[in-house]
């Protein structure tokens, strides 16, 4: 049963942050314009971090419970790399994300304003982390397949 709510929950996580980065993020920036597309992912981005958050907070202590007393070296590594991979979701969705959420809106009523849109930095930085999530994610897709 353990093994099955660390399976589902590491899917959905890697499902959610996948579909998030490859299909519904560059399909809003072609429907909408530049402006509009960013209001867009700032009404679904806090939703994925609360779900992001419950299936990666689930993963980390389903597969503690599962090794705590067997850890090798490959479950060491898997372990560390979920616990990177929720310091990385939590610092993005609790402090990044909501820093370059603020920032983002004060930059689309200037681009109103001049017509040029001038993204901060944290808006890259969040995005970024964003990709660093996914792709520690995948690592530990990769070595959970190896526990089986």
């Amino acid at each position: 049963m353990l093994w099955s709510i660390y399976i589902y929950s590491l899917v959905l996580w890697v499902g959610s942050i996948f579909f998030l980065l490859s299909t519904c993020i560059p399909t809003t920036f072609k429907a909408f314009k530049e402006p509009e597309a960013f209001k867009f992912i700032d009404l679904i981005l806090p939703r994925y971090f609360n779900i992001s958050f419950l299936f990666g907070i689930a993963a980390l202590i389903s597969f503690y419970i599962l090794t705590k007393n067997v850890l090798g070296i490959i479950s060491t590594i898997n372990m560390s790399l979920l616990l990177l991979a929720n310091a990385i979701n939590l610092i993005n969705g609790l402090f990044i994300f909501p820093k370059a959420s603020k920032k983002r809106i004060a930059a689309i009523e200037a681009f109103y304003k001049t017509g040029e849109l001038n993204l901060p930095t944290s808006c890259k930085i969040s995005a970024a982390l964003n990709t660093a999530v996914l792709i520690t994610c995948l690592l530990i897709t990769g070595i959970t397949s190896t526990l089986t």
